[in-house]
């Protein structure tokens, strides 16, 4: 399986993807594109550098997640405000958002992916909104 096909992995991180990307971007397969939205990706564990500067190289911009599946970059869906928005959420975010901001082709960054799909789940909203808004005022402050 390719790194692009399987979803159940860090796609990213894989050495070969840009040479892959690029492949088949240019080999006749009609991919033309110029924006990639990666799903997972792990800041405090993957150096991503290599990635991004070939995807910049590529004129690709990428849009980064801002949550993860587990540890503390969870937004929890499952509790209400505020119980959804864990003490160590923000800090993981800032961290990645530290990491992910100094590339050019970093276009934007995903905070609420799939935390609302079922009726249940819409008591994490304020959750969602809350830390999007708290990273807006970090980012505010890294360019003062």
């Amino acid at each position: 399986v390719s790194p692009i096909q399987d979803r159940n992995s860090d796609n990213s991180s894989h050495p070969d993807i840009i040479t892959e990307t690029e492949a088949q971007n240019e080999g006749g397969l009609g991919l033309n594109f110029n924006t990639i939205r990666l799903y997972r990706m792990y800041p405090d564990q993957i150096d991503y550098s290599e990635f991004l500067e070939g995807a910049a190289a590529l004129g690709i911009y990428v849009i980064v997640p801002l949550t993860s599946a587990f540890g503390h970059g969870v937004l929890d869906r499952t509790s209400p405000a505020p119980k959804c928005y864990h003490p160590h959420l923000f800090h993981y975010g800032a961290r990645a958002l530290k990491k992910y901001l100094k590339y050019p082709n970093v276009l934007a960054g995903m905070v609420g992916n799939e935390v609302m799909n079922d009726e249940k789940a819409w008591k994490a909203a304020p959750c969602v909104r809350a830390y999007a808004r708290d990273l807006k005022l970090y980012m505010a402050r890294m360019v003062e």
